[in-house]
């Protein structure tokens, strides 16, 4: 099965459980022999599409640097959008499940379910 996972938050970004939740079960998908690709938020100590331990990850830059930090509505309505912009990334591979890990990535899962 191929499965397309959106978090906002993923290794070595960790803000609460859903980091550690995400990771383990991408992982756990792959050992049992699906396709997993994991899309998530840029982090400067990553690379932006890499594969780690048999998932692909991508990162995506929602920045928006006329707005201040703390603008939580505005910045997650563009990692919404850059999520989905991920995608393109990905060429004809096209996910059979689309799982969106906590509501903050939820338009992404919603605009990409097929």
């Amino acid at each position: 099965m191929r499965v397309l996972m959106l978090s906002w938050e993923y290794p070595p970004l960790v803000v609460g459980g859903i980091a550690a939740h995400v990771d383990g079960l991408a992982r756990a998908m792959q050992r049992a022999g699906h396709e997993v690709v994991v899309c998530s938020l840029h982090h400067p100590d990553e690379p932006d599409d890499a594969v780690v331990d048999g998932v692909r990850v991508l990162r995506a830059d929602p920045a928006l640097p006329w707005l201040p930090d703390d603008d939580l509505v505005a910045r997650m309505a563009s990692a919404n959008h850059q999520l989905v912009q991920l995608v393109a990334k990905l060429g004809p591979w096209r996910p059979e499940v689309v799982h969106a890990h906590d509501w903050l990535v939820a338009w992404a899962g919603d605009s990409l379910k097929t």
